[in-house]
């Protein structure tokens, strides 16, 4: 699609924090033209049809978008958008708020040297960090210029370190097993929590339809079904290292009915929990109350 001539729409409602160098001197050291950090409420559109410098934007919560002369992209909580130096391009809101950050850099600068030529849209999985440091540059301003002459550097230092991090080679591959592990990770931490494929997909940065079909490839199951199997993997754990009461161990791996929680034990393991305990067991089975059942 066509792209205007350099043209920025920005409500007065946006929050914005931006810092170049005629601020902190220290950005130059890094080649980074200007960082900043924006709260984009009711109309943000920039339009953008020669830039000279490589933008790396950050996208923490709400949507936007990014047209070229060739595609569109959906810019999503979790992501980092690179966009090439003399690529034409225009960003703007796509959802009520849009919280994002943004670097922009000389080509030549050693981060972003030698990146392809072409817009790439990865997973940011440290991004919280690094608005914690746009955050903190913005807040030393205030103090005195011997303070933030010392605090600012370790502070560009360290977003240098995150968006080195964010930028390893990852295949996407690799960045969508990441994204899945650690939802999974939270669900297993929260395994007596009442799961739905939305909530999942939403820690994910997915949409309901892609998690679903992302957790069918890479583990062979769907999402409630990769639930089930840790609720059971972990029940399996506290029947044979623990002497807890089956009807507290079905409570905490997420079932309120012991009968549920016994039928899906039994169809997935071919034993009912009692008779798992007593096969697995790690302790001595006769200090079990005989009340238990299955």
């Amino acid at each position: 699609m066509p792209i205007s001539p350099c043209h920025f729409t920005i409500s007065p409602k946006c929050q914005q924090k931006v810092l170049g160098p005629e601020e902190l001197a220290a950005l130059a050291t890094q080649q980074i033209i200007q960082c900043g950090s924006c709260l984009a409420i009711e109309e943000f559109s920039i339009s953008r049809p020669n830039p000279d410098f490589v933008t790396l934007l950050f996208t923490f919560s709400g949507k936007g978008q990014l047209h070229t002369k060739d595609h569109d992209y959906e810019l999503e909580p979790g992501s980092l958008l690179i966009i090439p130096n003399n690529f034409a391009n225009r960003i703007e809101l796509a959802d009520k708020e849009w919280q994002l950050a943004w670097m922009m850099m000389q080509p030549d600068a050693p981060l972003v040297k030698g990146i392809k030529q072409q817009v790439q849209l990865l997973y940011m999985p440290y991004g919280e960090l690094l608005k914690n440091c746009i955050d903190g540059l913005v807040l030393t301003q205030g103090l005195s210029a011997l303070s933030h002459s010392k605090i600012q550097p370790l502070l560009i230092a360290q977003m240098i370190q995150v968006l080195t991090a964010s930028l390893a080679d990852q295949s996407a591959h690799d960045r969508q097993a990441l994204r899945l592990r650690q939802v999974f990770e939270q669900v297993e931490q929260k395994l007596d929590h009442n799961w739905s494929v939305e909530e999942m997909a939403k820690l994910a940065h997915f949409s309901s339809p892609h998690f679903h079909r992302l957790c069918k490839q890479y583990y062979q199951s769907s999402p409630l079904q990769q639930v089930i199997k840790l609720r059971m993997n972990q029940a399996k754990r506290l029947l044979s290292g623990t002497d807890w009461p089956i009807q507290d161990i079905a409570e905490l791996v997420g079932y309120s009915e012991l009968t549920n929680f016994s039928t899906r034990f039994r169809k997935l393991h071919g034993l009912s929990p009692t008779g798992f305990r007593k096969q697995h067991t790690s302790f001595d089975t006769s200090t079990l109350a005989t009340a238990q059942s299955s």
